[in-house]
């Protein structure tokens, strides 16, 4: 059994400490549309990697609808940046996360996970390779929404970057993906401006 999936869907397992933003499988999707604008979900060999990642199967030789996950990246793009911007989801975001969650059924189970905790396990019923990774990718969002209150899903300040993150940071103070790369622009930016 893979213990990642099933803590990617416990609400009381702590995130781990984050030092790139895609440590996240669904924050991974969202992000690979590059800030260059390198789609990067449409390269077979990406998506094999990520799918590795994700605790997925293998596409390979799978019917994979990369049109049908680009668009769960765009909703989960949107739902992000609403959530970042310590604004409540609509109720059209709501109804569109819901029509993606509740689009294929699973099968729920608890299991013990570390340190004697029980998870639930929560596996989509489907042999269909893109419902799988959809239903999965979009669960896995919800989990991440769930995990505290306000929730910690950011987007990093960088206006050249703008790449999903968790901050996992005591004060939830974090405004870059990444301190030392997007941070340290930006602090060399106002520097100079501010000469």
């Amino acid at each position: 059994m893979d213990v990642a999936h099933l803590e990617h869907y416990s609400m009381d397992v702590p995130a781990p400490r984050q030092t790139e933003p895609t440590e996240w499988p669904p924050l991974e999707l969202v992000n690979s549309l590059t800030p260059g604008g390198e789609d990067v979900l449409r390269d077979p060999a990406w998506l094999r990697a990520a799918a590795a990642r994700w605790g997925l199967p293998d596409p390979a030789g799978a019917r994979v609808d990369v049109d049908a996950l680009a668009a769960l990246r765009g909703l989960l793009t949107e739902l992000t940046r609403t959530v970042a911007a310590a604004r409540p989801l609509s109720d059209e975001q709501l109804g569109a996360l819901n029509g993606v969650i509740g689009s294929t059924p699973v099968q729920a189970r608890v299991v013990t996970g570390t340190h004697g905790r029980y998870l639930v396990d929560m596996r989509p019923q489907t042999g269909d390779w893109t419902e799988l990774a959809v239903r999965d990718l979009a669960g896995g969002w919800v989990s991440l929404l769930r995990r505290t209150h306000p929730p910690r899903l950011k987007v990093c300040a960088n206006d050249a970057c703008r790449r999903a993150f968790y901050d996992a940071s005591r004060n939830r103070a974090r405004r870059w993906c990444n301190g030392a790369r997007c941070g340290n622009r930006e602090r060399v930016r106002r520097h100079r401006a501010g000469r």
